[in-house]
């Protein structure tokens, strides 16, 4: 007796940019990957890994390994929108403690015009996260 061959979401086939996301405490990670090929019961990825067509999840593992998300999906959205914030926030810092520390005028309003830029950035990333999911909250109510 043959078991079925279980249905795979459509964006998941033979050549298709798929995302390792892995849940952390402190967030996620995401890793950007392409499916090889396709077995009745496995999904093999360009690097040789192994994912379950069921569960989408690693062969071998449990809950606590990656799984196989859309490029769009929203956990991946989100995730890299917040490490994004997170470069930003700490390229602010980052500008900040030079200004901290420097001695001359000129070079410390040079570092004053790049303290600004990044927190402009930081700014703009922060309104496309909340834009985001406020977006995606709107969408659950409807």
């Amino acid at each position: 007796m043959t078991r079925p061959i279980p249905d795979l979401p459509p964006w998941i086939h033979e050549g298709a940019q798929v995302v390792l996301y892995r849940h952390h405490f402190s967030g996620g990670s995401v890793r950007f990957t392409t499916v090889e090929r396709l077995t009745a019961t496995q999904i093999v990825l360009a690097d040789g890994s192994r994912y379950r067509r069921d569960t989408l999840r690693e062969v071998g593992r449990h809950y606590e390994g990656p799984q196989l998300l859309a490029a769009d999906d929203p956990k991946v959205v989100e995730t890299i929108a917040a490490n994004q914030l997170r470069d930003a926030l700490h390229a602010v810092k980052a500008a900040a403690e030079k200004v901290r520390t420097d001695h001359d005028a000129e070079t410390a309003a040079t570092r004053l015009r790049d303290l600004a830029e990044a927190v402009a950035a930081a700014q703009t990333l922060l309104a496309h996260v909340y834009v985001g999911r406020a977006a995606r909250v709107t969408d659950k109510k409807d």
